[in-house]
């Protein structure tokens, strides 16, 4: 509780012990912290020191929204939600030692333990000193064209057989903690924005091994075999990858979601700008419904289903696939969506061209859902602001355009190039509906950009939208 912790460091601060240590737990991830008398002042004078031991076997599904905040947060000295394992504190009169202990293999009472940091806390000086490099891998990642850091790229250490020991994920300075014991292994590292590399390294005996790399920012493409990534990532390595420099974004190519059964084929699955991971859990895009979805399961419109799809251009200077399938609702109507993407722009374009294969006219609903699952979850409409309500309630868009955000600075749209559709929305999911007539033997095209971008951290995420 804010105000506990308040009442306890006014009193550390005024009552002047020699060197106050707090240690806490239930967080399942290791911490370091300076702790101040003022954490919104990163000058503010340290009076105390934290360490914080992660979980012995149970998981932290929180590993990324934590790291995402990171940067706001200069008191944490030291962090890491990948492994679990314990911390032993050694004191003396003098110092006080805490060596943060990991083991690979949290089920496995034999997995031999390893130090990933060691930290010290001199008598009378406040705060923690690193004191040994840790075991295992470490190193810097950058854009090889502006020699600057990149941050939210995941790093994979993977065996001889194949089998991933680990993965990582870089900071707002690019830099990285990915531990393996002594041996041989092949890193793979995957960025949005970015080129994926793979490096062979050998991390020996009691000897940090460190990799830097320099990526080179990511072509035109789209194809199988990469990813996004992100804690919401879920498309394979058999999903479609759209990329560039400035964005990704997986559709699936026969990944099912449950939420989407049976229609998940052609649906986006991850999406992320550069600079940052995934916080999709799906676009239902599109969808071609009898009656005006309602209610609060308004967004589960399995009325679109492909059957096929194809990669229309593998590469620049625009790749594009399409997907063909028809509505599950609307006899006759037959739907086809291509999504291309270009070099230097910050979304996918998606249009999806309705049918009307029979002999009589079908009136019907259409549009798309967007639901983003990350932490701070909450949705945009342009003219109305953001939409937090848990009811889902009608508006109407004063600019063509919905939208998604969450905690991580970063912002996804869905731009249509025609007005004359309404927004319907609660603060987890937004979806657009556009009530059409279709005449036999007639077409029509909903066309939308699929927008990722940082936001800058701004008071209105959804600014950044009417900009492009």
């Amino acid at each position: 509780m804010a105000g506990a912790r308040d009442r306890i460091l006014e009193f550390i601060a005024k009552e002047r012990p020699s060197n106050p240590v707090v240690l806490g737990g239930d967080w399942h991830t290791h911490w370091v912290n300076d702790l101040k008398t003022d954490f919104d002042v990163s000058t503010s004078e340290t009076i105390a020191t934290e360490f914080v031991g992660t979980s012995i076997s149970s998981g932290a599904g929180w590993d990324a929204d934590v790291r995402a905040g990171l940067p706001a947060n200069p008191h944490v000295r030291f962090y890491n939600g990948t492994y679990r394992g314990y911390v032993i504190c050694d004191v003396t009169p003098d110092r006080w030692r805490s060596d943060l202990r990991i083991v690979l293999a949290a089920g496995d009472g034999a997995s031999p333990a390893y130090t990933i940091a060691a930290f010290k806390v001199k008598d009378g000086r406040p705060g923690a000193r690193r004191i040994d490099a840790g075991d295992g891998l470490v190193g810097r990642i950058t854009s090889r064209a502006t020699g600057r850091s990149a941050p939210n790229v995941q790093i994979a250490i993977k065996k001889s057989d194949g089998s991933t020991l680990g993965t990582s994920t870089t900071d707002a300075t690019g830099e990285f903690l990915a531990f393996a014991p002594p041996g041989d292994y092949t890193v793979t590292v995957n960025g949005v924005g970015y080129e994926p590399v793979t490096a062979a390294v050998t991390v020996r005996p009691d000897n940090q091994t460190r990799v830097d790399i320099a990526l080179r920012q990511a072509a035109v493409r789209v194809g199988t075999g990469h990813s996004v990534p992100g804690p919401q990532s879920q498309a394979t390595a058999d999903d479609l990858v759209l990329s560039n420099s400035m964005m990704a974004m997986a559709v699936s190519a026969g990944s099912e979601d449950p939420q989407l059964s049976g229609v998940t084929l052609g649906k986006p699955l991850d999406i992320a700008a550069v600079g940052h991971l995934d916080q999709l859990d799906w676009m239902n895009l599109p969808y071609a419904s009898t009656a005006q979805p309602r209610g609060t399961n308004a967004w589960q419109q399995l009325t679109v289903r492909s059957t096929g799809f194809e990669v229309l251009s593998a590469d620049g200077p625009a790749a594009s696939a399409r997907f063909t399938g028809a509505s599950t609702q609307v006899p006759d109507i037959a739907v086809a969506t291509t999504f291309t993407i270009r070099q230097d722009e910050p979304w996918v374009s998606a249009e999806t061209i309705f049918t009307n294969n029979g002999a009589v006219p079908r009136t019907f609903w259409l549009g798309d859902v967007l639901d983003h699952d990350g932490a701070g979850q909450r949705s945009g409409v342009a003219g109305h602001g953001t939409i937090t309500a848990s009811a889902p309630a009608d508006f109407t868009p004063a600019q063509p355009w919905i939208g998604m955000t969450g905690s991580d600075s970063q912002t996804y749209g869905l731009l249509y190039d025609e007005p004359g559709f309404t927004a319907y929305a609660t603060g987890i999911w937004v979806m657009s509906q556009r009530n059409v007539t279709i005449e036999p033997g007639t077409t029509f095209a909903l066309r939308r950009r699929i927008a990722a971008v940082d936001n800058g951290g701004t008071a209105d995420p959804f600014a950044v939208l009417a900009t492009l």
